[in-house]
């Protein structure tokens, strides 16, 4: 798999080494962060690790963006090519101070611009700087390079941090991740939009297209989800639900509202389906980066604005017995009839985020006659693609791993619910354990998986097989932060 090495930065350093600089005649003053790394001690002070990424869609954006499309081969397998195009920026300790501890007097003297009330507690003032006019950071070599900021994941959102992008990559890369859209032009929930956008960040394989197997408005088939009441089993009534109460939130505040609401649960939430030929596609592009034991059948998968599972399944030859008819059409969300013969890839709408964006935006621009003609005219012309970010091919044919998603909509009877909970939870606790006995629980429990399940062993993380060579290595810190989220799991 290709990884590339980034830094990241430690916001806490940052706002604790800041240049205050008068601004104006009024005597107002405004916070630079600007750090030069010559100087070794502020380098080792901000700079808080290199680390190495595994490749992700935005990483291929930020690529073509800044060489262009044409010499993407030749950069994309350095390991340094984007080092100093995109920072991560770590705020856990700051959030997690003693000394955000700012009142009124502080925030008083932001608005104000006082030089004196830019102390080292005014941290949500040196934030709110921070964000509106990035940093600027001066490397060994003399380049100047200022950063301001951009995405996030989900899992990073998680962890308070965040990336910062070279702001002269900004607007290409922006465009290329927007597909061209200019999401200003319809209403667009913010917080909706940028957890969508983070999904560019997820690490996957990239599967490349070729003559027989193409990404386009006839072989992705998106359609509505299923939320049909088969007797009522997928609507629960009367469940307790706490929201916002729309009519103060368009005055400016913020109520809870308690109510008791009918639920529809959707049967295949984010699931859809691949062709059998194109899932063996899927998992020859797979193949080339990373070991697969066996071929996969569901692949975890990420597309612009896309995420979610697809199964395979033979839906062709569904179609050919039930129907005795090659030339059956469906409607997909749009109304727009698709040859099913043409189809690959079957979506929910549920997996496909900016369906009503994309609606919304063909209402406008009547010029565009086929909404999903026009997605992946957009997608190929910044040249995206299918990255697969998971699948089960390492799991054998006997075993599958169980997912809370799994949990909540199979029906399981309590007692062996609560016999899987508590073996689940007797895991965690054993491989959680500090000191001696930890070394010990730590070092069975892993080498039964290496040497006694072959399937479950070639899912054991590097840091488990680490420890269980040496179990000093639970001292290490990101080590202890794994066992930390196994704990929490």
């Amino acid at each position: 798999m290709i990884f590339y090495n980034l830094m990241t930065l430690n916001a806490a350093a940052m706002l604790d080494n800041v240049i205050v600089r008068q601004r104006d005649d009024a005597h107002n003053y405004r916070p630079e962060f600007r750090y030069d790394f010559n100087e070794k001690t502020t380098k080792n002070m901000v700079l808080g690790s290199t680390d190495r990424h595994a490749d992700s869609a935005l990483f291929y954006q930020i690529i073509a963006g800044q060489y262009g499309d044409e010499n993407i081969d030749q950069y994309r397998k350095q390991i340094d090519c984007i080092q100093r195009s995109l920072i991560y920026v770590d705020f856990k300790s700051v959030f997690s101070s003693q000394k955000k501890k700012e009142n009124e007097r502080k925030k008083a003297g932001y608005l104000t611009g006082n030089t004196k009330e830019w102390g080292e507690d005014a941290i949500d003032a040196k934030c709110t700087v921070l964000f509106e006019d990035g940093f600027s950071l001066v490397y060994e070599d003399g380049e100047v390079k200022t950063y301001i900021p951009f995405d996030k994941s989900g899992n990073m959102s998680r962890n308070y941090a965040i990336t910062f992008i070279d702001k002269g990559l900004f607007p290409e890369v922006d465009r290329r991740l927007r597909l061209g859209i200019d999401f200003s032009s319809i209403n667009v929930v913010l917080s909706k939009y940028f957890a969508y956008r983070g999904l560019y960040l997820t690490d996957g394989v990239r599967t490349t297209e070729d003559a027989e197997h193409v990404l386009n408005h006839e072989t992705v088939l998106v359609i509505d989800d299923d939320t049909h009441d088969y007797m009522l089993n997928n609507i629960v009534q009367n469940v307790p639900v706490i929201t916002a109460d729309k009519d103060m939130l368009l005055k400016g505040e913020f109520h809870s509202l308690e109510k008791e609401h009918p639920i529809r649960l959707n049967s295949f939430d984010g699931e859809g389906l691949v062709s059998p030929a194109f899932a063996e596609h899927m998992n020859r592009s797979r193949r080339q980066e990373v070991y697969m034991k066996h071929s996969g059948v569901s692949f975890q998968i990420r597309m612009p604005y896309i995420k979610g599972m697809l199964h395979q399944v033979d839906f062709h030859r569904f179609f050919r017995e039930q129907l005795s008819d090659d030339d059956y059409y469906i409607k997909d969300i749009f109304g727009i009839p698709r040859r099913i013969a043409n189809v690959q890839i079957i979506l929910t709408k549920s997996m496909f985020k900016c369906a009503g964006w994309l609606r919304d935006y063909w209402v406008i621009h009547t010029e565009i006659k086929d909404p999903m003609e026009y997605f992946f005219d957009m997608f190929h012309q910044y040249d995206h693609a299918l990255y697969v970010c998971n699948t089960d091919s390492n799991m054998g044919t006997q075993k599958v791993p169980l997912t809370y998603q799994f949990l909540n909509t199979m029906a399981f009877d309590p007692a062996d619910l609560e016999k899987i909970i508590k073996r689940h939870l007797n895991e965690a606790h054993s491989i959680t354990k500090t000191g001696s006995k930890y070394a010990v629980d730590m070092t069975e429990y892993t080498s039964e998986l290496l040497f006694e399940d072959e399937d479950m062993a070639s899912s054991v993380p590097a840091w488990r097989y680490a420890l269980a060579l040496n179990p000093d290595f639970v001292r290490d810190p990101y080590v202890r932060s794994m066992l930390k989220m196994d704990e929490i799991a």
